[in-house]
């Protein structure tokens, strides 16, 4: 008895480390697992700052809840010329240049609601006084079970002067061709005089007729075979 009770005892001990080895088996790649889903995370967490830090367009993250600034990427500081200090843990409309939008806040009221709202060219003004033109884009979205706010702003300031100009010589030149008057058809003038008959029957000077209905300007002078016919003493 004492013998097949010992054994009973070795046996359950050799089921306890195979079931132990198996638990340890299992646990070991858990965390094998867990350390390739950091691995990626780091990897992405990277890349994404990386993008983040590299982007040629301003980004802003705000807190959804509070509108509070949590993060402002390079590009946005120069172009508006404030510190990652004079912008973190403020909300946007506290911003300098953000300050004369009186809509701020009811546009953060409807960014919440909506998850989405965009500007297609904002006027702002940066630190040092420079006025820009900016396409604003916000949307919500969340991180780690939290909503965070992405806003992107994109200077178009040159994209708008060109614009400006280009309807500026748009207008110039149909201000031109609507002053242009052009000689077109049929016209009746006649064989000796050469004195032209306009819409209203009337006979007039050549001259007076084609500068009424042209941009053409007139100056007299005396052609050589007129001067040998008319004033032969002078032409000889």
């Amino acid at each position: 008895m004492p013998m097949k009770k010992e054994n009973q005892t070795k046996k359950q001990n050799i089921n306890g480390m195979a079931e132990m080895q198996q638990r340890i088996a299992e646990l070991e790649k858990v965390a094998s697992e867990c350390r390739l889903i950091e691995e990626k995370l780091q990897v992405s967490e990277i890349r994404y700052r990386r993008l983040f830090e590299t982007a040629q367009d301003g980004i802003l993250i705000l807190d959804a809840d509070t509108g509070n600034i949590l993060d402002v990427n390079p590009f946005l500081m120069d172009m508006l010329s404030y510190s990652f200090q004079e912008f973190a843990g403020k909300k946007l409309w506290e911003i300098g240049s953000f300050k004369d939008i009186e809509e701020s806040k009811a546009a953060f009221t409807e960014l919440q609601n909506k998850k989405y709202i965009r500007y297609e060219n904002l006027p702002l003004e940066t630190k040092d006084g420079r006025r820009i033109n900016v396409e604003f884009v916000s949307n919500v979205y969340q991180v780690d079970h939290t909503k965070v706010i992405q806003c992107n702003i994109r200077d178009i300031t040159l994209r708008i002067q060109v614009e400006t100009e280009r309807e500026d010589l748009i207008r110039e030149l149909k201000k031109a061709l609507a002053e242009i008057k052009t000689l077109s058809g049929l016209l009746p003038i006649c064989a000796y005089c050469k004195k032209i008959r306009n819409d209203e029957g009337y006979w007039e000077q050549i001259e007076g007729y084609i500068k009424e209905r042209s941009l053409a300007e007139f100056s007299h002078g005396i052609c050589p075979e007129c001067m040998k016919q008319y004033y032969p003493d002078r032409h000889k």
